[in-house]
């Protein structure tokens, strides 16, 4: 703001004028405002007509370039053009500066914790995105597994009993206009880090699903199949001694109905021999991202018909079965037991 009052403080002329006494061409005010606090920059519009048509899409599409928020494809664009559609920049630089969030970029999650604690303040504190955990324990370093390179630092870890992490990303809050969602359609793509321990066997799943404006986090159990229209989930199951790397899945979901909002991204996991303890599948590294392909097609809105939400995943948690004890942590399992009496 102080930028602004001295050019003004600095003409006698009530048009703004230069060091010459020649009225400040619009390219001045331009770089001016490209500098500015965007706080500053929301009612300048309104301050006269020339500020007006300086503050177009032309400068708010630089104003993104030059804050670093990446704008959709060329080829989008002008796709989207030949159907009278047009990028609205002041639309995806408030909400990406506001959430400090980056919607064509590599990762919508680039700074959402591993930690269960930070993650659940980090999603409160946002308008963007939900957060929910359940059964995971946070490990750092993960345990359990030989040390490789390759190794993350920290980790989710499952138990016994369907372990899930869950987040719900309001693509429109992160700066997606709603009609790129409706008739673009862009790719969900989603990656994440597996490892079972290498002493017993786990089971993982992940699973992308979509979601309207007005619908919540869904219910979470073992069973993730999701509405066919509505999301896509990926499976893998690993035996005892699998000595099984760290392993990256990419997850891609498109072609879904109109109406689509939010992007709901679930890690679910256990271990297959019902060990006490954190003896489950870990996961860690989760990123988000919107893909569009080469070969655009122009949706219709009913092009793809809807289907309910999945809100009550079927319960295969099955009967109840009796812990079984690692042998190597038996002896403190009692020792802690009696203890305990």
């Amino acid at each position: 703001m102080e930028r602004i009052k001295n050019a003004f403080l600095s003409f006698t002329n009530p048009m703004p004028r230069g060091p010459n006494n020649e009225p400040k061409p619009d390219f001045a005010w331009f770089e001016i405002f490209l500098r500015c606090d965007y706080e500053e920059l929301k009612n300048m519009s309104e301050v006269c007509r020339q500020f007006y048509h300086i503050l177009d899409a032309e400068f708010w599409r630089s104003r993104c370039l030059m804050d670093g928020i990446d704008l959709p494809p060329q080829h989008v664009i002008e796709f989207a053009q030949k159907n009278d559609k047009y990028v609205d920049y002041l639309y995806l630089y408030h909400y990406a500066h506001k959430n400090n969030v980056n919607p064509y970029g590599e990762n919508l999650l680039r700074d959402a914790p591993v930690n269960k604690t930070t993650a659940a303040n980090f999603a409160g504190a946002s308008d963007w995105m939900v957060y929910e955990s359940r059964g995971c324990h946070y490990e750092e370093p993960p345990e359990g597994y030989n040390a490789t390179p390759e190794m993350p630092e920290s980790c989710l870890a499952t138990s016994f009993r369907w372990g899930h992490r869950q987040l719900m990303v309001d693509l429109t809050r992160c700066g997606v206009e709603p009609w790129i969602l409706d008739y673009l359609r862009p790719k969900i793509v989603v990656e994440e880090r597996h490892a079972p321990r290498h002493d017993c066997g786990a089971i993982y799943k992940l699973k992308i699903a979509m979601r309207k404006e007005d619908e919540g986090m869904p219910r979470v159990e073992g069973d993730l199949a999701p509405s066919e229209k509505r999301g896509i989930v990926l499976t893998k199951q690993y035996e005892q001694w699998a000595n099984q790397p760290w392993t990256t899945e990419t997850l891609v979901f498109e072609k879904y109905p109109a109406g689509m909002r939010k992007a709901t991204v679930v890690s679910c996991a256990k271990d297959t021999q019902f060990w006490a303890g954190n003896f489950g599948m870990k996961f860690t590294g989760t990123k988000l991202r919107l893909a569009f392909p080469d070969d655009l097609h122009w949706y219709a809105l009913d092009e793809i018909v809807d289907e309910p939400a999945d809100e009550q995943p079927r319960n295969v948690r099955g009967p109840f079965r009796s812990l079984r004890i690692p042998f190597q942590r038996l002896r403190h399992f009692h020792a802690d037991r009696a203890q305990n009496e």
